[in-house]
């Protein structure tokens, strides 16, 4: 599965604390859920298959999604699962250096930490 691989890649990547799978809240409804969140940062990085996205209905549905996301705020950023696999340490890499950047847009400190895990909280924007 492209999400934990993802993950695992990530935990071993100095980047701040991350979640997966969490439901994104924006004027009292679900947007999207995110494959893998960076609450601090508003930050979401989502993983998209071109088996899942074929169809012009799935990739319409996708960029439906990620306009909802980036009007709520949030940052996002895509990736294939074989872009993360062929590339590994690479792509964790450029993830890193993305959130560095997302930190600076925001005014925020860079903080390492390992992941957070489930909250099973939502991420409630804007």
């Amino acid at each position: 599965m492209a999400e934990a691989e993802a993950a695992q890649l990530l935990r071993a990547s100095p980047v701040p604390a991350f979640e997966l799978n969490v439901p994104v809240v924006y004027a009292g409804r679900v947007i999207a859920v995110a494959d893998v969140l960076w609450r601090e940062l508003r930050a979401v990085l989502e993983i998209d298959s071109r088996e899942f996205h074929f169809s012009e209905s799935e990739w319409k549905s996708t960029m439906t999604r990620h306009n909802r996301l980036t009007r709520a705020g949030v940052a996002v950023t895509h990736y294939p699962p074989s872009g993360i696999r062929n590339r590994g340490a690479d792509w964790a890499a450029e993830v890193a250096d993305w959130l560095h950047g997302r930190a600076q847009e925001l005014g925020l400190p860079f903080r390492l930490a390992p992941t957070l895990g489930p909250t099973g909280a939502p991420f409630v924007v804007g």
